[in-house]
This record gives C-alpha cells, sequence and structure tokens, in this order.
C-alpha cells in the first residue's frame, strides 16, 4: 500500500481496516517513506525517487509477482 501526502504507511493512516482486508486474501505490505513517520533518512523529493524507494523495498521483502501497488490518500 503506497501512502500519499507525507508518505507514512506504518501509522495507521491507512485505518487497519483496509489492511485486514486485503490481508484475507493477499500479503500485504506498507511502509514509510524515507524522511517520513518512522523511516529515517532524508526525505525525497522528486517522484522519481519515491518510485526507486518504493522498487527497492518490494525487492527486499521478495514480493511474488505480481506485484498490484494500491495508493491512498485521504
Amino acid at each position: 500500500l503506497e501512502a500519499g501526502g507525507a508518505g507514512e504507511g506504518t501509522t495507521d493512516s491507512f485505518g487497519g481496516v483496509l489492511e485486514q482486508w486485503v490481508a484475507s486474501f493477499a500479503t500485504v505490505v506498507t511502509y514509510d517513506r524515507l524522511g517520513s513517520g518512522d523511516a529515517d533518512g532524508p526525505p525525497r523529493r522528486s517522484v522519481a525517487e519515491m518510485a526507486d524507494d518504493l522498487d527497492s523495498v518490494i525487492h527486499q521483502v521478495r514480493c511474488a509477482a505480481p506485484v498490484v501497488i494500491v495508493g491512498w490518500s485521504s
């Protein structure tokens, strides 16, 4: 799940209920972008940097293909 706005995906920004429902039939991964939430590091300034970070997360946690990225913003 890709958080919009500030990029905080692990601070219950999705509401918990959504993650639980999707997890009933799929693997769910949420994360905080660098520089937001609990993630250390400099904040990303461009969409390209954010996409590169997401690609890195997908590979580091060894997500099985196909990967479906769901964006969320409140």
